[in-house]
């Protein structure tokens, strides 16, 4: 028993010194939209998926991922604040279709596995909650939409009449920082705010 217990205690010291000063970022959050975190690894699955159905991907796909992903998470956000919902049935005759077309394209369940690394019930899984996100997003976005009948053309015809001195200048890009600044505590600093 006592060698049992060496033998873990000596590989849980090796496992620590070698990882011991390795910056390895697991996952890391790059946008919130109300209580949504987007994240590195929702980008990377978004991106696997599109390489998966063969879609053609770049340097900039991530780009164009994220920006998705930003407008998907405003629409469900709202759908939430709306109580838009959908129906168990609606999502899991989706996910049938999806796993389906993921199989046929990759050719068979275990290189779908191998593909995601990892078990048919996880990928279901994880289809499922993002699933259900997406109809309900697009539901949301159907409510918003639906009484617009503007066409195309009377948008273009209408800013077309405009003097552009009219439109706004849009910056293509924002960039938004902050500095913080903490002072040095003195114990009479910390006497003087306690009195």
């Amino acid at each position: 028993m006592k060698l049992k217990i060496g033998i873990l205690l000596l590989v849980c010291n090796a496992f620590a010194y070698i990882s011991y000063g390795q910056n390895i970022v697991v996952d890391q959050v790059v946008g919130v939209v109300g209580n949504k975190m987007i994240k590195v690894s929702d980008i990377e699955s978004e991106y696997m998926q599109s390489k998966a159905q063969g879609f053609p991907v770049d340097d900039n796909t991530k780009c164009l991922i994220f920006e998705k992903l930003l407008q998907h998470k405003l629409l469900l956000n709202q759908a939430q604040f709306d109580s838009i919902t959908v129906s168990d049935s609606q999502v899991e005759a989706e996910l049938s279709q999806r796993i389906s077309y993921f199989i046929n394209q990759i050719g068979s369940t275990e290189k779908l596995e191998k593909y995601f690394n990892k078990s048919m019930r996880d990928i279901r899984n994880d289809l499922r909650e993002n699933l259900r996100d997406q109809q309900m997003a697009q539901k949301e976005q159907g409510s918003i939409v639906q009484d617009i009948t503007i066409t195309p053309n009377e948008v273009s015809d209408y800013y077309s009449k405009l003097s552009k001195d009219s439109l706004p200048h849009i910056n293509g890009q924002m960039e938004l920082s902050q500095v913080a600044m903490y002072p040095p505590f003195t114990e009479k600093t910390v006497h003087e705010m306690k009195e």
